[in-house]
């Protein structure tokens, strides 16, 4: 079974909360460009999603 260095990666970084998901994260976005879109747009749609949540709770 091949095995890449972002996979090896993803499994040493097993928990996106850890102190280190930035670093991780910064080091996917420079090399993987697919990796740095789905973030972008995960940012995004977390952002909209709180802003709604914000609006129908009168927050």
């Amino acid at each position: 079974m091949p095995v890449t260095w972002f996979s090896v990666a993803g499994e040493f970084q097993a928990d996106h909360r850890a102190p280190t998901a930035p670093v991780y994260q910064q080091i996917m976005r420079e090399h993987v460009p697919a990796m740095s879109k789905a973030v972008d747009l995960y940012a995004a749609t977390r952002e909209q999603v709180l802003k709604r949540e914000a609006v129908l709770t009168g927050s």
